[in-house]
């Protein structure tokens, strides 16, 4: 039963981590923006 869970965490995690890298890149973007 662990082990069924462990790769859709793993998946959410990464999604979650890429999500805020790419709000913080977004971010930085926009802040240079004239």
């Amino acid at each position: 039963m662990s082990y069924k869970f462990k790769m859709p965490i793993k998946q959410i995690f990464t999604a979650q981590l890429k999500i805020k890298i790419y709000k913080k890149t977004h971010k930085i973007k926009i802040s240079l923006l004239p």
